[in-house]
This record gives structure tokens, C-alpha cells and sequence, in this order.
């Protein structure tokens, strides 16, 4: 009896030590992880390392460069330039001049207007915008008009803060180094007075002017008389709205007028107080006074 019991003892510590060793090689070989998760035989730490976190939030890839340098023996060429970077192309929204002149964006910060039959570079610009027959181009911080046919002309040197293109027009709006504006035509020629304001909107009626204390003035294009009954500090916003100028007065509200016969209200409509973005337009021969996407009313004319 006490043999049997002490083969037993012995049968159960060999079976208790193989449970053991067991364990301890799963561990060791990587069978399995206290969170029960199975791995592979071959898995190494490096590989466990790398094991994704789904509470970590995924890191988005990385953007090319796209200034990167073109291989030189293998660049893009474009009116015979041939290009230092692989994002090399056309500016948007213009084309080869003349069959000798273009406008290459080469990198994100490089503009070149190349004459192809000189094989030279003529400008390294900031940014170009077709206006009209002619160009506007920024330059060193500094604006110019180009225009292109033949040959290339400056109608505005680079000295400029901002020039404007207004395209019902076919005219520009300068702004000069001390902050005044004026209208040039599209030989750079001046038209209007030279304002001590910036002009932000005109037709051939009438021009709108912003001081740099936000007072807005409106004044005859003509005549270039000062029209001062509407245009004083107290108003709060004048536009134009097709051959009409819409007011926001003082007291917020938004008067449409016909200076074209004396002074003749067309519309009228009391804003809430603050509504100075309310504007008007024209549509299917009605004036709308709106605010956002909201029309607030509608006048027959």
C-alpha cells in the first residue's frame, strides 16, 4: 500500500515538472502572450514591438516632396526650359505666348517667364494672374502689369501694393506704396483720381472707397463729384447693385438708390440691428436684399 501510494507521489511530481517546463517554453518561443493573443513560432521582439496599438491613432503618409530635384539627364523640358524640380508645369490658367513666351511654375515657389527663342529666363515671379490682354505678376512683394505679345512690356513696374483687375470693366485698380489707389486702363494709363482710400468697388458710374478708418465714400466716376448726403462715417456699408448703389445707414437700414434721376429711393427695407453684411443684388428684374441664404426682401423694379 505504501508503495502504491508512493509511486503515485512520483507519477504526479513528474507530471507536475513537465507542466512546468512546458509553460515555461511557450514563454519562451512566444506559443502564446499572458493576453492570450497567438503569435508566431518565429516571431522576434522587434516584431512584437511593432504589433499595431488600436488605441493609437494611425499616422497619415508622408507627402512627397514636391519641390524634389529633377534628374537632370531625364528633366522635363517645357518651350525649351528644362525644369530643376519634378512638379514642373504650365501656370494654371494660362499657355505658350506667341509660340516664345510662358509662364513655367517650377517648384512651388518658382514662376519663370521663359523666352524660348532667347533661351533666357526674363522674370522669376511669385504669382501670375491672366487679366485681360495683359498679366499680373508679383514680384519681390511688389506687383507689375505684363503685357505679352511680340515682346514683353511693362505697363506697371513692380512697385505696387496690389493691382486689381475688374473684369466688367476691362480696367485696373492700383494701389500704390502709401496705401492710395486709382483705375488705370489697360495701357496703364490713369483715368480716376488718385484716392487716399482704396477703392473697392467701381463701374462706369460711380466709385466706392474705403478708408483705413473703414468710412466709406461714394463718388460720381464722371464728374468726380463727392456724392456727401450719402457718404459720410456714420454709414455702415455702400455697393453697387447693377446701376443702382445700395447704403446701409446708421441705423441699419439698407436703402437702394437711383442717382441717375436726382436721388430717387427704389427700395428700402429695415435691417435687424448688426446686419451690416446684408447685401442686394439684381435677379429676374428684382431687387433682393438678402443676408447669408436668407432673402429678406424682394423689390419689383
Amino acid at each position: 500500500m505504501e508503495k502504491k501510494y508512493l509511486y503515485g507521489m512520483i507519477v504526479l511530481a513528474i507530471i507536475f515538472t513537465l507542466l512546468a517546463v512546458f509553460g515555461t517554453s511557450n514563454h519562451i518561443f512566444k506559443f502564446y502572450d499572458p493576453n492570450g493573443t497567438k503569435t508566431s513560432k518565429t516571431s522576434s521582439s522587434d516584431d512584437n514591438n511593432k504589433q499595431t496599438d488600436p488605441d493609437k491613432p494611425t499616422e497619415p503618409d508622408k507627402p512627397t516632396n514636391p519641390d524634389k530635384p529633377a534628374d537632370p539627364n531625364n528633366a522635363t523640358e517645357i518651350n525649351g526650359y528644362k525644369c530643376t524640380t519634378t512638379n514642373c508645369k504650365l501656370v494654371d490658367g494660362t499657355s505658350i505666348i506667341n509660340d516664345q513666351y510662358a509662364f513655367i511654375q517650377d517648384g512651388t515657389n518658382n514662376i519663370i517667364l521663359y523666352d524660348k527663342k532667347e533661351a533666357k529666363a526674363l522674370y522669376t515671379l511669385e504669382k501670375v494672374i491672366p487679366a485681360g490682354i495683359n498679366y499680373i505678376a508679383l514680384k519681390s512683394g511688389q506687383y507689375g502689369l505684363l503685357n505679352i505679345s511680340s515682346s514683353v512690356k511693362e505697363i506697371l513696374a513692380f512697385s505696387y501694393n496690389y493691382i486689381d483687375y475688374n473684369e466688367s470693366e476691362s480696367q485696373y485698380t492700383v494701389t500704390t506704396q502709401s496705401n492710395s489707389s486709382y483705375i488705370t486702363n489697360n495701357q496703364g494709363q490713369i483715368i480716376s483720381p488718385t484716392y487716399v482710400a482704396q477703392i473697392i468697388q467701381y463701374n462706369d458710374k460711380y466709385i466706392i472707397t474705403r478708408t483705413s478708418n473703414n468710412e466709406y465714400h461714394i463718388f460720381n466716376f464722371n464728374n468726380r463729384e463727392f456724392l456727401t448726403e450719402y457718404s459720410n462715417s456714420k454709414t455702415q456699408f455702400i455697393e453697387l447693385v447693377g446701376d443702382y448703389v445700395g447704403i446701409i445707414t446708421e441705423d441699419f437700414k439698407y436703402v437702394v438708390y437711383d442717382f441717375r434721376s436726382g436721388s430717387k429711393v427704389v427700395a428700402e427695407y429695415q435691417l435687424e440691428k448688426g446686419a451690416s453684411d446684408s447685401r442686394a443684388r439684381i435677379k429676374d428684374n428684382k431687387i433682393e436684399i438678402y443676408r447669408g441664404a436668407t432673402v429678406l426682401k424682394t423689390i419689383d423694379l
